[in-house]
């Protein structure tokens, strides 16, 4: 029998007569096929509408949930965002500690959306107009020099500072601090040669990038940025609390009536208060439950009609 089919297959496969044979034949397998999985949807929908209707509340509640927490870890998301650029860019001012005769300052300014731009000054400190003078400012990471800038000055008055270095970088060099040497300075009446001016050695490094990376577990399958929602949202609400269950005023160590008072008003705000927020948390907990278990449900009927499908296919 098997020889005869492949006969006629291979006699018609090219022809319009073998495809109208395998449409007739998708077509009564159809016939067959759809009306029970028109009845097995049929019955999915019905379980699934009668769940939601039971629990109407807790489902709308639920869902209300859920999109209020996808809205808060958005803006936990943009405030991330804004409190990095805040303390990432911004403009940086850094001076060295010598001072005298001649001095130096650094500002770094950096740009969220145009380049980032490193000005040094130098001044003269002294009593007397400076000539002339050549110099280098040293930059350094971990004792070892990063790069450096040359620069050369005339006619400087006392007490006037000249923009030795004024450029446009892409990236703030990562250093940590600064020395600069004077190699020749020259005035009316004397020159200066070989002079090592200390620098700083605290500048201001990223302080909040290293927190953005450190991330639990939890936040490592969450593609939102939760360093808001953690911090600061949460201190919010835990100084509001603190702040409802402490003393309004501070008295000294000899109580007096309104101390006693004010004691009395505290004790009562304890009192009414924590039934109030156990209650509010064992109804949040079980609606909580409540809707995870019809989500289960829910899960559990479709699962089994797509294996129901898959095995009616297969």
């Amino acid at each position: 029998m098997n020889e005869v089919y492949a006969v006629l297959i291979d006699k018609y496969k090219s022809s319009k007569f073998f495809i109208i044979i395998i449409i007739s034949s998708l077509i009564i397998s159809l016939q067959k096929f759809l009306p029970q999985q028109y009845e097995k949807f049929k019955e999915c929908i019905i379980l699934t509408y009668n769940i939601i209707y039971d629990d109407f509340l807790i489902f709308i509640i639920g869902i209300f949930i859920i999109y209020t927490i996808v809205i808060l870890m958005k803006y936990s998301e943009k405030k991330s965002d804004e409190d990095f650029i805040e303390r990432h860019y911004g403009k940086y001012e850094y001076e060295s500690r010598s001072k005298y005769p001649f001095q130096m300052h650094i500002i770094e300014e950096k740009n969220y959306k145009y380049k980032s731009n490193r000005k040094i000054i130098f001044y003269n400190n002294s009593s007397r107009q400076l000539v002339s003078a050549k110099g280098q400012v040293n930059f350094y990471s971990n004792k070892a020099k990063v790069f450096y800038v040359t620069f050369e000055v005339e006619w400087v008055k006392n007490g006037y500072g000249v923009v030795v270095h004024d450029k446009n970088i892409d990236e703030i060099d990562d250093w940590l601090e600064f020395d600069f040497f004077i190699f020749d300075a020259e005035y009316s009446d004397k020159r200066i040669h070989n002079v090592r001016m200390e620098g700083n050695s605290y500048r201001q490094l990223l302080p909040s990038l290293k927190r953005y990376t450190q991330k639990s577990w939890i936040e490592k399958y969450i593609p939102y940025d939760l360093y808001w929602f953690k911090y600061d949202l949460y201190y919010h609400i835990r100084n509001r609390v603190l702040w409802h269950f402490r003393l309004r005023n501070v008295y000294e160590r000899v109580p007096t009536r309104k101390t006693y008072i004010d004691r009395c008003k505290n004790l009562t705000r304890i009192i009414i208060s924590i039934p109030i927020i156990i209650v509010i948390v064992m109804i949040f907990i079980t609606g909580i439950k409540a809707f995870l278990y019809d989500m289960y449900c829910i899960a559990y009927i479709w699962i089994n009609y797509l294996k129901y499908f898959v095995r009616s296919v297969f």
